[in-house]
């Protein structure tokens, strides 16, 4: 049957759409004004990596996917106009060879980037390392391997440990509050105007399959572990001066510690710490949870003379009972009030300022130490009873009972064979005036003062406020002035993430961490977890808790541990760091020069098969800033290439815990892996030769410029 005219007239019809869209894609005002936006957006990228490092560029812009989009409009623009000059003839060779040209050359940029790899190997002088770190990228690991959690089938039908999941977490150079921070965020980044909301960030959740669910809820890219509670107080000290001088002014930093071991397991709340003052004067900062403490330590002061051994207040059921310790001996048991318990004195020792009771409340018994000079230490209260105690002891008090009536009085209580030990009554020390800062339970700061077997009390106090400012000690030569500052609550002691601001700087480690909430058979649990650091610059300059390195859930019959840790591998070669090289320009501390002297040593787990040939060492090799090194991994069979890259130090050779000469040096040594390279010199190589073609064929038919 012959074709309808319709069929005909749909032909042409087709060809010309498709014409007309290639003359589009291909056209010159298009390839212009993607060279124009390219140029612009590459002049950005250079500014941003210039003021905030070269992974908030490659995250922000590089690695983003409009600007892979900018790199693929520009392929296919010059792919349309090859194709609409079709069949290609000999005079447009000038022009073929550069659209080609930038054809192959994007093909290998994409290549590189998506299939490359670019790591660093840091190595201590006189030591070697076959772990390398794939810059700034990072990953969570899942694993109940170590818990008989996580299991799959064996080949032989049998049950086994699971593999640790890895679930890749793409964060980005900043903190996640710096995208949304304000100008009044004082720890926040100005961050360069950016579209970082089409940046790939992975946030909400990242894993959820067979009862274990993922997400992140925050990041902290520079950040600290700090103790929690925290509090900062500007002291100055008056004196006989009267007025307040600046000169003299100390800030003072406190924090609560947690409690860990069983010799301190009563220390709930922690162990609080102690700054002094010139002149003597020690102030204490310490915490409860406990409303019944925070009245206590408000309503405890001590009545009458304090006598030699000096005063216990206890105090329960909202009443504070006082008891010198003089007339007291141990063993002696009394009624605390009302209260239905009984306090039986053990020991007293006023050499160290410490007394001894047991709280007994029927069959049960719970021990009590109290320190004088050291409450926020040694206060062991007795939660269970409610009790709580303070012990004030004066200097040079007279004892309420005379020395020989006490002798005669334990002589006649203790029998021969058996005697009691009976209170030290030497003469105790002055005691150097002491204040007292408590965070209660309701998150305040409440202070207290002691000078002269005298205590006041007073709070809350007012903070990173004008009213803030508190007289202590006031009208006497031990007069200070008080300004309490930076201070960071908590319902327990333990420790928190805090954020820092931005920092490209190499040579200052940064701490990562990120809020994750992990969800096992349906127990959740929600935390900071900080990426732990292995190279070891960072190792050495962030110290993080060991009991923060992993958090482990517990699901139904199951506990998964979750740790986040740096994109790694391991090397065929490990690298050994001979020796180290660095000048510094004259007059500065800027380096001019580094090199680093190195031998590839096969570290042992290179061949798998036995009857393979060993790899082969290199020795003395030398690595610089302008002769990199290439090399084949055996482990992977990559073409890698090595760059000097960086040389921090002198270090004393005990902050890595190795003892060799006086200092050393820490030689950063990036890895290269670049599959697209030769795409990329082809490229190259074909635009030269296309521009050269047609310049030259131009300047051999003058004639033919004007076509």
């Amino acid at each position: 049957m012959p074709p309808s005219d319709s069929d005909n007239s749909s032909r042409p019809s087709s060809e010309g759409l498709l014409r007309a869209a290639l003359e589009s894609i291909g056209s010159l005002l298009l390839t212009v004004l993607l060279l124009v936006v390219l140029v612009g957006v590459l002049l950005w990228g250079t500014t941003v990596e210039k003021y905030y490092g070269d992974t908030a560029a490659k995250f922000g812009i590089y690695g983003s996917w409009w600007f892979n989009g900018i790199g693929a409009l520009f392929a296919i623009n010059s792919a349309a106009a090859l194709i609409l000059r079709w069949p290609w003839k000999r005079q447009q060779t000038g022009f073929i060879l550069p659209h080609l040209g930038l054809i192959v050359l994007l093909v290998g940029c994409y290549v590189s980037r998506h299939y490359g790899m670019e790591a660093t190997v840091s190595v201590i002088e006189g030591q070697s390392s076959d772990l390398a770190y794939k810059g700034a990228s990072q990953h969570v690991e899942l694993d109940g391997q170590q818990y008989s959690t996580l299991t799959s089938t064996s080949d032989e039908g049998g049950q086994k440990a699971a593999d640790p999941i890895t679930v890749r977490f793409t964060s980005g150079p900043f903190n996640w509050a710096d995208y949304q921070a304000t100008t009044s965020d004082e720890t926040a980044t100005a961050l360069p105007m950016l579209p970082w909301s089409l940046a790939h960030r992975d946030r909400g959740v990242l894993y959820d399959r067979d009862g274990i669910r993922l997400e992140v809820l925050d990041y902290l890219s520079n950040s600290e572990i700090v103790d929690v509670p925290s509090l900062a107080v500007q002291a100055t000290p008056l004196g006989p001066k009267g007025s307040e001088q600046s000169e003299d002014a100390t800030m003072l930093h406190f924090e609560v510690k947690p409690a860990d071991g069983p010799h301190i397991a009563g220390h709930i709340y922690g162990l609080g710490s102690e700054q002094q003052l010139t002149g003597g004067t020690r102030l204490l900062f310490w915490m409860t949870g406990s409303p019944e403490e925070t009245a206590a330590f408000r309503q405890s002061s001590p009545e009458g003379p304090l006598g030699k051994l000096g005063q216990v207040v206890l105090f329960a059921k909202g009443k504070a009972h006082h008891w010198q310790l003089d007339d007291w001996k141990p063993g002696d048991s009394r009624p605390l009030g009302d209260s239905g318990l009984t306090v039986e004195l053990k020991n007293v020792d006023s050499k160290k300022g410490e007394v001894d009771f047991s709280i007994h409340r029927g069959g049960t018994s719970r021990p009590m130490e109290l320190s004088a000079e050291f409450p926020q230490l040694m206060t062991q209260q007795d939660f269970e009873h409610q009790v709580f105690g303070t012990y004030w002891r004066g200097a040079g008090e007279k004892s309420a009972v005379e020395p020989a009536a006490e002798k005669k009085a334990e002589a006649k209580a203790q029998p021969p064979s058996k005697p009691e030990a009976k209170p030290d009554s030497e003469p105790m020390p002055p005691a150097p005036p002491r204040i007292d800062v408590l965070q209660g339970a309701d998150r305040q700061l409440y202070l207290r003062t002691w000078r002269d077997g005298k205590a006041e009390t007073s709070g809350p106090i007012a903070v990173a406020t004008d009213a803030g400012r508190t007289v202590a000690f006031a009208g006497t030569p031990s007069e200070v002035v008080l300004r309490f500052g930076d201070f960071h609550p908590a319902d327990r002691p333990g420790a928190e993430a805090r954020a820092l601001k931005f920092d490209s700087s190499h040579d200052m480690p940064h701490l990562r961490q990120a809020r994750v909430r992990l969800t096992v058979d349906g127990d959740e649990e929600e935390f900071w977890i900080p990426c732990m650091p292995h190279d070891p610059i960072e190792a050495r300059g962030l110290a993080v808790p060991t009991n923060r390195q992993q958090k482990i859930v517990a699901g139904k019959g199951r506990q998964i541990a979750l740790r986040f840790e740096p994109d790694a591998f391991r090397l065929g070669l490990a690298v050994h760091l001979r020796k180290a090289w660095r000048k510094l320009d004259p007059g500065s501390r800027q380096p001019s020069f580094y090199a680093s002297e190195i031998d590839l040593v096969p570290n042992g787990d290179t061949a798998k098969d036995a009857a393979a040939e060993p790899p082969q060492k290199y020795e003395n090799l030398l690595v610089t800033l302008n002769a990199p090194l290439d090399f084949t991994d055996p482990a992977s069979g990559r073409s890698l290439r090595m760059f000097q890259s960086s040389m921090l130090g002198p270090f004393p050779p005990e902050d890595f815990g190795i003892k060799l000469g006086d200092q050393v040096y820490v030689s950063g040594l990036t890895l290269n892996y670049d599959p697209g390279r030769g795409l990329t010199y082809i490229g190259c190589l074909l635009v030269v030769a296309g521009i050269f073609v047609a310049y030259f064929v131009r300047f051999l038919n003058p004639s033919r410029s004007g076509k």
